[in-house]
């Protein structure tokens, strides 16, 4: 069985991420990324911002303390995550649903005079997974 997937090339973390904790000690983080669709203005040939996407992630241990500690609200991300759909029910007794995705692979995006000058990306990188294994190479999925 395939994982639903979303993937967010270039977003911007719209606010700081929320590390908390679980009564066990357990880390926990949300974070809130934005993502536009671009499109040529047809008068002025200029490319525009056209629709804002905004998507939630959770990540959990090490990898949200590592991503609470490295990143903020404004910076640009590459984030990886398996989608889910979390249903709750609101203090008035109605059911909802959210959906939310797991962190597989955050980073920051790479400049594109680095790649254009065959340097090594400079930033941070964090995965769920260990390097070499599905996240980080081309091995087949964990399942």
């Amino acid at each position: 069985m395939a994982l639903a997937q979303i993937t967010i090339n270039n977003g911007t973390i719209v606010a700081d991420p929320e590390l908390r904790y679980t009564a066990n000690g357990k880390a926990a983080l949300t974070l809130r990324v934005a993502t536009n669709k671009r499109r040529k203005n047809e008068n002025t040939g200029e490319w525009e911002n056209s629709k804002s996407h905004f998507a939630t992630f959770k990540a959990f241990d090490g990898l949200a303390e590592n991503i609470a500690a490295t990143f903020n609200k404004g910076d640009k991300v590459n984030v990886v995550g398996e989608l889910e759909q979390r249903q709750f029910e609101t203090k008035e007794g109605q059911k909802r649903s959210v959906d939310e995705a797991l962190v597989l692979h955050i980073s920051r995006p790479v400049s594109r005079f680095a790649e254009s000058n065959n340097q090594q990306p400079v930033g941070d990188s964090w995965s769920s997974q260990p390097q070499g294994g599905f996240a980080g190479g081309d091995d087949e999925p964990p399942f």
